[in-house]
């Protein structure tokens, strides 16, 4: 009986893996891309900041592949790995504002961080809470 739910969890997560591949390729592109390419200062100060924990949240979740069970997988879980992630993004932020590094601190790189993580996380959480019906 428990295998069903289980395999129909897992058939789903593997359907959206192609997906979230694609977001995956796409949102490393974009980011990586502001290194070679010039396209003014919101493409030199803000992309990077959008796109980096986006596909590191899809990274982390392991949405780009089929579905595992571990001790990995378990742990960052929709809720666990934004909240890590925010943190962390902001922790950058906040040591660039006391000079811990040499950086420029910029307040709207807050909401860089999350302007594409917050939406992937709520597409996540969904499809996550759908896996667990």
């Amino acid at each position: 009986m428990e295998t069903e739910p289980i395999q129909q969890r897992k058939s789903r997560h593997d359907a959206l893996a192609p997906f979230w591949a694609i977001g995956l390729v796409l949102l490393c592109g974009t980011g990586l891309s502001t290194i070679w390419i010039d396209l003014g200062s919101f493409w030199k100060g803000y992309v990077l900041d959008m796109t980096g924990p986006a596909w590191n949240y899809i990274l982390f979740r392991t949405l780009y592949r089929s579905e595992m069970n571990n001790r990995w997988t378990r742990f960052f879980t929709p809720t666990t790995t934004i909240f890590l992630f925010v943190i962390v993004c902001f922790g950058i932020e906040g040591a660039q504002y006391f000079k811990l590094y040499d950086a420029t601190y910029d307040p709207w790189d807050f909401l860089a961080y999350v302007s594409i993580l917050i939406p992937l996380f709520l597409l996540d959480l969904f499809s996550f809470r759908e896996k667990m019906k």
